[in-house]
Order: C-alpha cells, then sequence, then structure tokens
C-alpha cells in the first residue's frame, strides 16, 4: 500500500521539511574552485496519536553524502534501507516543534553537481568595448528554480545595450543583472547578448542568485509508519534550497 505525499499545499499531522543551502565558486573557463552543499530534514508532529513516527528515505544514491543524525536518533545501518527512527523506540518525537533530525554536507570537484550552469563569453571588439553572451542551462532537472538572478558586473556609467526577446533586465550601480522568474525542466534555458564598454576582464566575478523547490541531493522520504502498529500514516512534504554564494570568477 503506497502512502500519499503533498508536496505543496496541505501540511498534515506528520510533515517533512527539506532545506539545503548551496555555496560554490566556478572558474569561467570550466572547473570548480569549491563546492558546498550543506542540508537538513526537519520533522514536525503535529498530532500526538502519531508522534511514535519513522521515516524511510526513498531508494536513491545518497553515496557522495555525509549523513549526521540528531543524538537521540538511530544512526543509519551500512548501505541498507536508511531509516529516520529514535533509538528508544518507547519514546516519541515532540509534539508541536520541529525538530531537525538529519544533516547531511556535500563538498566536491565534480561539475556534475553544478544544479545550473551560467556561461559569460565577453568578445573584446578592440574599441575598449565587448560583445558579452550570457546563456544558462538547468542541469538539476528535479529543481524548479524560482527568481533566477545573474549579476554581471561593468563599468561604472557604462550603458549596454541588449539582444534578446522579453528579457528581464536592468543596469544600476555598475551592474547588468537579468532576472528570469522561473526555471524548469519545461523552460530549462535562456540567452541574451550585449554589447557595453570593458574589457573581458570587466565582466567577472559573476553572482548567481536563486531560490528553488526541489532537494538538489535527491534526499526524499518515501514513507512514513507507525513504530507500535507497523501502519503507514499520511504525511507532507517540502523541500527549499537556497543560495549562500553562487560566483563565476
Amino acid at each position: 500500500m503506497s502512502v500519499p505525499r503533498v508536496n505543496r499545499g496541505l501540511t498534515l499531522s506528520v510533515h517533512v521539511t527539506i532545506k539545503e543551502e548551496l555555496s560554490l565558486t566556478m572558474h569561467r573557463d570550466g572547473g570548480l574552485e569549491n563546492y558546498e552543499l550543506k542540508g537538513v530534514l526537519d520533522l514536525r508532529v503535529n498530532d500526538a496519536s502519531v508522534s511514535k513516527v519513522k521515516l524511510a528515505l526513498a531508494q536513491n544514491d545518497y553515496s557522495d553524502l555525509q549523513f549526521k543524525q540528531h543524538p537521540n536518533v538511530a544512526k543509519f545501518v551500512g548501505s541498507g534501507e536508511k531509516v529516520i527512527a529514535l533509538r528508544d523506540q518507547s519514546r516519541a518525537f515532540p509534539v508541536g516543534q520541529g525538530l531537525g533530525v538529519l544533516r547531511w554536507r556535500l563538498t566536491t570537484k565534480d561539475e556534475s553537481h553544478v544544479p545550473l550552469t551560467v556561461t559569460v563569453w565577453p568578445q573584446p571588439r578592440g574599441d575598449g568595448t565587448s560583445d558579452v553572451a550570457v546563456e544558462y542551462e538547468l542541469e538539476a532537472s528535479q529543481l524548479e528554480l524560482k527568481n533566477l538572478v545573474i549579476s554581471i558586473p561593468m563599468p561604472p556609467n557604462a550603458l549596454p545595450a541588449v539582444t534578446g526577446d522579453d528579457v528581464n533586465w536592468s543596469a544600476d550601480r555598475g551592474a547588468f543583472v537579468w532576472t528570469v522568474d522561473t526555471v524548469n525542466a519545461d523552460a530549462p534555458t535562456g540567452s541574451l547578448e550585449f554589447h557595453c564598454e570593458g574589457d573581458a576582464d570587466a565582466f567577472f566575478p559573476v553572482n548567481v542568485g536563486f531560490a528553488a523547490a526541489g532537494s538538489l541531493a535527491n534526499v526524499d522520504v518515501a514513507s512514513a509508519t507507525l513504530v507500535e502498529s507497523g501502519q503507514p500514516t499520511d504525511f507532507s512534504q517540502e523541500k527549499i534550497l537556497t543560495v549562500d554564494k553562487y560566483e563565476i570568477v
């Protein structure tokens, strides 16, 4: 019997919030200088009748993650099923308050973990100006990005001339800023070009910001089960990814 998951809207008696924060620095010609993803799974029980509950993670590939459980939560055993449950099964989770039961961390030099590639390609004209091509592509198709902001430095008082249809951009305080409302599997790419004063180095470092629905590490709760009866119980789940630092140098 499958247990329905509610990813948005409703908050049920057992509610899971997965929060992740990403920090990375990439080189303009490719390669990662640093990459760190931190995550936490927060469990909130809103009804005492389901406070003795255990969660099972989906059987995804978590081999790159360093997991750390709350001191009162049992450790994962080997490479088998990953179950979040209290060490002392006679105890119950607190009611009416969130508890961070699981944390994870990923550091890597593998570019395949980058959720969004942003390419900024300045081409100097030889007269003190450059043509700058900008492109983004969503690599982590399970994510839906909201309010993507790509901020590119430019010389003070420069006036860019932009080529691109339906592009939301602004130029203020020495930066060219491109804003995109939504990036997802249905609309994974975008591009524009602008002409501006400045040589190639004038347009770096580039800073990227966004918030996303989904887990970059693919952490997912597959089921919730009552410890005493073994019966499955409904639960709700939300996933949020935010950016601490996303820089191209």
